[in-house]
């Protein structure tokens, strides 16, 4: 099913005369192996997802970049959390209460550092455009 939707938009990409697409390494081997099958140039980003989402919103909130108008993709955006994770930020899907309880409770059982059961007062975790002025909603 994935080789069906990267050659129906490889050939998408042709019509623009696109021959390369730089991409996350999410299944890296898989993509460029398919890619290249269709004819497309496949280039692994040198950033991660997380530092992609943080270059992304300067250039947002100067409007040298706009978003389509597709529902989705705002969606998604706005739930993105920006969190400090070992002294550096992180942008990425907002974690459930329970996924991030258990990781606090296995961390504990470990003896990996902080072990609370319950949520951290200290814990650092905001929507990534807060406070930006971007503004998400359709309306």
């Amino acid at each position: 099913m994935a080789a069906d939707v990267i050659k129906q938009y490889a050939e998408l990409l042709r019509s623009y005369d696109v021959h390369e697409i730089v991409s996350d390494n999410y299944a890296a081997g898989f993509s460029s192996d398919e890619w290249n099958r269709n004819g497309i140039g496949f280039r692994a980003c040198d950033n991660d997802t997380a530092e992609n989402f943080l270059r992304l919103l300067p250039l947002l909130t100067s409007k040298r970049a706009r978003l389509a108008d597709n529902a989705t993709l705002r969606t998604q955006l706005s739930q993105l959390e920006r969190r400090v994770v070992s002294g550096h930020e992180v942008v990425g899907h907002a974690q459930s209460r329970r996924a991030r309880r258990r990781r606090r409770c296995l961390r504990g059982l470990l003896g990996g550092g902080r072990g609370a059961c319950f949520p951290s007062a200290s814990c650092s975790r905001r929507r990534w455009w807060s406070g930006s002025g971007i503004s998400l909603d359709p309306r």
